[in-house]
């Protein structure tokens, strides 16, 4: 995980020089062996990629649009949620007045506590979302 805004271009090197290498190594290999093996023994229409490529390019064109609006939707009810919770916590705080009550700092305990436990559940929710094992909520 990056936490810095600033990146030296040295440590992207250090990071990532052995895959680096290994792409190089990779592309060149493919390279070499479809030049001087692949060329000498398979016939290649060129027919093939004019109508797979159009193909593969709807296919991913649906699959991105599909999962922007699944995030999109996601992103709609997690805001709902905050928005609900701040409208419940509110209302916690409005409806439970404790100025004509004796026990005043009972009630403002209480208030206190549900609206914490509140707090935690959307915590625990969220982890949960992202499956994470942090119970520090």
């Amino acid at each position: 995980m990056i936490i810095t805004k600033r990146i030296k271009t040295r440590q992207i090197i250090i990071a990532t020089w052995r895959q680096f290498v290994l792409l190089i190594l990779l592309c060149t290999s493919a390279y070499l062996f479809d030049r001087f093996v692949l060329r000498n023994l398979i016939e290649f229409p060129s027919v093939i990629p004019a109508i797979l490529g159009p193909a593969l390019a709807f296919f991913i064109g649906f699959n991105n649009n599909q999962a922007y609006d699944r995030w999109w939707e996601a992103r709609k009810i997690w805001g709902a949620l905050v928005n609900d919770s701040r409208t419940w916590a509110r209302q916690i705080m409005y409806y439970l007045a404790s100025d004509h009550i004796e026990d005043n700092e009972e009630i403002e305990e209480a208030k206190r506590r549900t609206i914490y436990r509140h707090i935690g559940f959307l915590y625990a929710l969220k982890s949960s979302l992202r499956g994470d094992d942090a119970k520090d909520y």
